[in-house]
């Protein structure tokens, strides 16, 4: 990452987030600003407050958007700040999986993430790291795989939610209990059970869920392989 930093002549990447979710934008603005990579901006509740903001000669690089703003979609809002600045690296948000914003996302080379999906835990990832060859072009989960290859990413997340209930009361506890960041021995104590047995709770769940592995959809060129 230090590498792809110094291609982008040592700049942080300037994000800005429009969503009318307070609390969300301040969670988020918590997991950027942990990387010193990103600048943290601005961030909006609506979408003509982003666009007005586009008139600043100091534009973001980066736009996080939900999907529904308050007055107006968060396409139609990527659609007038790309108006403002052609270049832009846009991201849009959802609650929940939306097939006509992932559709329209997709046909706008924008990316496209869910708000609690695995690929929430990268987002400061899939913005630092770009690809220089490809017109700076952010590296996203639906690029360079085909839009199906995208959807069944999509439907597997989704399906994800309905393993839930194939998992035993104390793999499933373990599982939410990891997911708030809390650790092994945390759990172990909670739950009042071995160490060991955690571990084994999680391994179980985790094949029983079929989680994907987000690593086969994000393109990332090695810089320590030799020419």
């Amino acid at each position: 990452m230090k590498d792809i930093f110094k291609a982008n002549g040592g700049k942080r990447i300037k994000v800005v987030i429009a969503d009318h979710d307070s609390n969300y934008t301040i969670t988020l603005k918590d997991i950027l600003t942990q990387n010193p990579e990103i600048w943290f901006y601005g961030a909006f509740q609506t979408g003509q407050q982003l666009i007005h903001s586009m008139n600043s000669p100091f534009k973001p690089d980066v736009c996080l958007i939900e999907t529904k703003l308050s007055d107006m979609t968060g396409i139609e809002c990527a659609k007038m700040c790309r108006t403002k600045k052609s270049n832009i690296h846009i991201m849009i948000m959802a609650d929940d999986y939306d097939g006509k914003s992932l559709s329209d996302a997709n046909n706008l080379g924008l990316n496209y993430i869910e708000k609690g999906s695995l690929g929430e835990k990268i987002i400061d990832q899939i913005i630092t790291n770009i690809d220089n060859s490809h017109q700076d072009q952010i590296i996203s989960t639906n690029k360079p795989h085909t839009n199906d290859e995208f959807l069944g990413l999509i439907s597997e997340l989704i399906s994800v939610k309905d393993r839930l209930k194939t998992l035993s009361g104390n793999q499933l506890k373990a599982v939410i209990y990891r997911k708030e960041g809390k650790s092994i021995d945390e759990i172990s104590e909670l739950l009042n059970i071995k160490r060991d047995t955690v571990l084994t709770h999680l391994k179980r769940a985790s094949h029983k869920l079929k989680l994907p592995n987000l690593w086969d959809f994000i393109e990332v060129d090695n810089p320590f392989t030799n020419d």
